[in-house]
């Protein structure tokens, strides 16, 4: 076990003493802080968030959406700084309006459960689905409380990105694991080291999947830390609805990002393995580097239609795609042995399984360039 350690904290070393590793963790966080800080946000956005704060604990009912109406006039009411209030509130009703801008709490909550219908009906939902998502929609409180959630919202937004971040990450800096010695030509020092040959690819997995999970975990606090730090970092507590209006998912916002977190430290390990897997097979860091980018931008531009339900899922199943904010509109579940699951909680299954396909996949690269 010890020797396990020595190796552990010498491939360790060899990761964060490479020039390109330190220079792409300087640029990452300080895009995390960038994000966080919101510096593009103007003098009128910091009001609006201090302003939209006092209604909150209110319910979203006849009184207090009439209130709004009555004081905006039309949507161009917000524009007034003593509206400012309602800038959340109106963007919750007027998600659900069908484009009338402002509506009545009986036609918000009625367009509600129509928006969720008719987004079953086009995703091909069966029976069965369209019940056990009625079920989840009988646990939301409503009607729904107000609570300003602009903050929390943010956070949840730049969560995608903070997955984004662990991609690049694993590509650059893991690239080269197996790929720089062959590069060095230190591949036959490696081999014959005392430790052993079995002892040493442990040591490499361990080391790049642990450093990418300490990154990713440590860039998602400083976004955090830097939302807090400029505007606050409330609404943690506010129901997904106010976002999303139609989601069925009984949430909140730190439950969802919650979620989030799982699905991006599930991903670093999936990513952190697929990186050295190919280094290993590829022998080439630029390879490796262009590959996972490749796939990366494969799945955002490749559009399937959703009569092709398991390849639609498949895609979506990246981790960039499943913890954005419409992932909350995705009604689709997966059905093992009778039993409904959300993408959800399938995900990390499925980064597990993989990230275990690559470890072995990368195993076997190993030894045989040996032989």
């Amino acid at each position: 076990m010890k020797r396990i350690g020595e190796l552990y904290r010498f491939e360790l070393y060899k990761i964060f003493h490479s020039k390109l590793t330190v220079s792409v963790i300087l640029i990452f966080t300080a895009l995390a802080v960038i994000m966080g800080m919101q510096l593009s946000k103007g003098a009128r956005d910091i009001e609006i968030y201090k302003e939209v704060r006092s209604l909150n604990g209110q319910v979203i009912d006849h009184a207090l959406v009439s209130e709004m109406n009555a004081d905006l006039g039309s949507i161009d009411g917000l524009e007034k700084e003593e509206n400012y209030k309602y800038t959340a509130l109106a963007h919750t009703v007027t998600t659900a309006s069908y484009g009338d801008g402002l509506i009545s709490a009986d036609q918000f909550y009625s367009n509600r459960l129509k928006m969720q219908r008719d987004s079953m009906e086009e995703l091909g939902l069966s029976d069965g689905e369209i019940q056990w998502w009625a079920a989840r929609e009988a646990e939301i409180q409503k009607p729904i409380t107000y609570i300003a959630h602009l903050n929390a919202k943010t956070l949840a937004e730049y969560m995608t990105n903070i997955c984004l971040m662990g991609i690049l990450l694993a590509a650059i800096c893991l690239s080269g694991v197996f790929a720089g010695e062959y590069r060095k030509n230190t591949d036959q020092l490696l081999f014959s080291c005392r430790y052993g040959r079995r002892e040493t690819y442990a040591a490499k997995i361990a080391a790049g999947i642990s450093f990418s999970v300490v990154w990713e975990l440590l860039f998602s606090v400083l976004l955090a830390l830097s939302i807090w730090f400029r505007t606050g970092l409330d609404g943690l507590n506010s129901a997904v609805q106010m976002e999303i209006p139609y989601s069925a998912y009984p949430l909140t916002f730190l439950q969802f990002i919650g979620i989030q977190s799982m699905i991006v430290v599930a991903a670093a390990v999936m990513f952190a393995a697929m990186s050295m897997a190919l280094s290993a097979v590829f022998k080439n860091g630029v390879a490796v580097m262009g590959t996972m980018i490749g796939i990366y931008l494969l799945s955002q531009f490749v559009n399937i239609p959703l009569k092709f339900r398991f390849l639609s899922q498949a895609v979506d199943l990246m981790p960039t795609n499943l913890i954005a904010l419409w992932s909350l509109i995705d009604f689709r579940l997966i059905d093992i042995f009778g039993n409904y699951h959300t993408m959800y909680a399938i995900a990390p299954l499925v980064y597990g399984i993989l990230s275990i396909a690559f470890i072995l996949a990368g195993g076997i690269a190993f030894r045989r360039s040996q032989s």
